[in-house]
C-alpha cells in the first residue's frame, strides 16, 4: 500500500474516533442513543452509497509545497562512484548487445542481478576502485572546503 493511502486511512480513522469520543461520550454501545443507525447518521447524515457528492468548496485544498532543490556549486568535486557503478560501466555494453530490445530499466535489473551473483573475489577489483575514488573525493572535498572557507 502506498504511503499516501496509509496516511489517509490513519487520518480518517483518527477523525472517526475523535468524533465518536466527542459525540457519544458516556453512551452505551447498542443502546438507543448509540446504535449503528445513529452513528452512521452522525457521520454521513442522509448519504447513501451511490449518491453523488458535491465538492465542498469551502474546504481548503492541501497544496504540496515545492521543495527548492539546493543549488550545487559546479566547482564542488563529484562524489565517489560506487563499486556497483564501476561494475555496471564494465558490463553495460555486453548486456545491451545481448538484450537489444530491452528498456534501460530492464537492463538495470539485469545489472543488479549480475552484481548480486558475483562472489566476493569477483567484486574485489570494483570495491578497490571504489575505495580509491572515495580517497580522491575526500582529498578534493577537503581542498574545495578550504578554498571556499578562505574566500568567505
Amino acid at each position: 500500500m502506498s504511503t499516501q493511502f496509509n496516511t489517509n486511512v490513519y487520518n480518517f480513522t483518527q477523525e472517526i474516533f475523535k468524533s465518536l469520543l466527542e459525540n457519544f461520550d458516556g453512551k452505551v454501545v447498542g443502546s438507543d442513543e448509540m446504535n449503528l443507525e445513529v452513528v452512521m447518521k452522525s457521520f454521513f447524515d442522509d448519504y447513501q452509497p451511490g449518491d453523488e457528492v458535491a465538492e465542498d468548496s469551502t474546504e481548503e485544498k492541501k497544496v504540496k509545497k515545492k521543495v527548492k532543490k539546493k543549488v550545487k556549486d559546479p566547482s564542488e568535486p563529484k562524489r565517489a562512484t560506487t563499486a556497483f557503478f564501476f561494475y555496471t560501466a564494465d558490463i553495460r555494453q555486453e548486456v545491451k548487445e545481448a538484450n537489444p530490445d530491452m528498456k534501460v530499466s530492464e537492463l538495470a535489473k539485469i545489472h543488479g542481478e549480475k552484481w548480486r551473483n558475483l562472489s566476493d573475489e569477483e567484486r574485489k577489483p570494483y570495491l578497490e576502485k571504489n575505495e580509491a575514488d572515495k580517497e580522491r573525493y575526500v582529498k578534493e572535498k577537503a581542498e574545495w572546503d578550504k578554498k571556499n572557507s578562505e574566500e568567505k
